[in-house]
Protein backbone atom coordinates (compact mmCIF):
# COMPACT_ATOMS: atom_id res chain seq x y z
CA UNK A 1 0.00 0.00 0.00
CA UNK A 2 1.35 3.43 -0.94
CA UNK A 3 1.20 6.26 1.58
CA UNK A 4 -0.84 9.06 -0.01
CA UNK A 5 0.88 11.66 2.21
CA UNK A 6 4.30 10.91 0.76
CA UNK A 7 5.63 13.71 -1.43
CA UNK A 8 8.39 13.28 -4.00
CA UNK A 9 11.11 15.81 -4.72
CA UNK A 10 14.41 16.03 -6.53
CA UNK A 11 17.21 18.48 -7.20
CA UNK A 12 17.34 20.15 -10.63
CA UNK A 13 20.46 21.68 -12.18
CA UNK A 14 18.70 24.99 -12.90
CA UNK A 15 16.59 27.34 -10.84
CA UNK A 16 13.00 27.64 -11.99
CA UNK A 17 12.03 30.85 -13.75
CA UNK A 18 8.71 32.44 -14.53
CA UNK A 19 5.36 30.74 -14.87
CA UNK A 20 4.68 30.27 -18.59
CA UNK A 21 8.37 30.87 -19.33
CA UNK A 22 10.22 28.95 -22.00
CA UNK A 23 10.86 25.36 -20.85
CA UNK A 24 14.51 24.48 -20.29
CA UNK A 25 16.35 21.20 -20.34
CA UNK A 26 18.22 20.38 -17.16
CA UNK A 27 19.73 17.53 -15.19
CA UNK A 28 17.80 15.87 -12.34
CA UNK A 29 18.89 14.05 -9.21
CA UNK A 30 17.42 10.81 -7.91
CA UNK A 31 13.94 11.08 -6.41
CA UNK A 32 13.72 11.91 -2.70
CA UNK A 33 10.75 10.49 -0.79
CA UNK A 34 9.43 12.84 1.89
CA UNK A 35 7.03 10.66 3.88
CA UNK A 36 6.27 13.32 6.50
CA UNK A 37 6.35 16.29 4.10
CA UNK A 38 8.98 18.00 6.22
CA UNK A 39 11.04 19.34 3.32
CA UNK A 40 8.41 21.31 1.38
CA UNK A 41 9.73 24.51 3.00
CA UNK A 42 12.98 24.04 1.05
CA UNK A 43 11.39 24.29 -2.41
CA UNK A 44 13.32 26.72 -4.64
CA UNK A 45 16.39 26.59 -2.39
CA UNK A 46 19.83 25.44 -3.47
CA UNK A 47 21.52 22.44 -1.91
CA UNK A 48 24.02 24.82 -0.27
CA UNK A 49 21.21 26.76 1.40
CA UNK A 50 19.40 23.60 2.48
CA UNK A 51 22.55 22.29 4.18
CA UNK A 52 22.37 25.26 6.56
CA UNK A 53 19.28 23.55 8.03
CA UNK A 54 20.76 20.04 8.20
CA UNK A 55 20.45 19.99 11.99
CA UNK A 56 16.62 20.10 11.76
CA UNK A 57 16.12 17.77 8.76
CA UNK A 58 15.26 14.16 9.58
CA UNK A 59 15.32 13.02 5.95
CA UNK A 60 18.96 12.06 5.37
CA UNK A 61 18.45 11.60 1.60
CA UNK A 62 17.98 15.34 1.05
CA UNK A 63 21.17 16.07 3.01
CA UNK A 64 23.15 13.44 1.08
CA UNK A 65 22.04 14.75 -2.31
CA UNK A 66 22.42 18.42 -1.31
CA UNK A 67 26.08 17.68 -0.51
CA UNK A 68 26.56 16.14 -3.96
CA UNK A 69 24.76 18.97 -5.81
CA UNK A 70 25.14 22.16 -3.70
CA UNK A 71 24.36 24.48 -6.63
CA UNK A 72 21.21 22.61 -7.75
CA UNK A 73 17.66 23.56 -6.71
CA UNK A 74 15.00 21.58 -4.85
CA UNK A 75 11.55 21.13 -6.43
CA UNK A 76 8.67 18.64 -6.53
CA UNK A 77 9.02 15.83 -9.05
CA UNK A 78 7.47 16.71 -12.40
CA UNK A 79 7.93 20.47 -12.29
CA UNK A 80 8.72 22.04 -15.64
CA UNK A 81 11.82 24.20 -15.25
CA UNK A 82 11.39 27.44 -17.18
CA UNK A 83 13.65 30.29 -18.22
CA UNK A 84 14.18 33.15 -15.79
CA UNK A 85 14.80 35.70 -18.55
CA UNK A 86 12.10 37.87 -20.08
CA UNK A 87 12.15 38.07 -23.89
CA UNK A 88 10.73 41.11 -25.62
Amino acid sequence: MTDTNTKYYRFYSRQNGYQNGLPLKCFESDIIEDTYNETSKFIDMSGKDILKYSNIINNKDIIKIAKIFPSWYYYPVGIEITDIRIYT
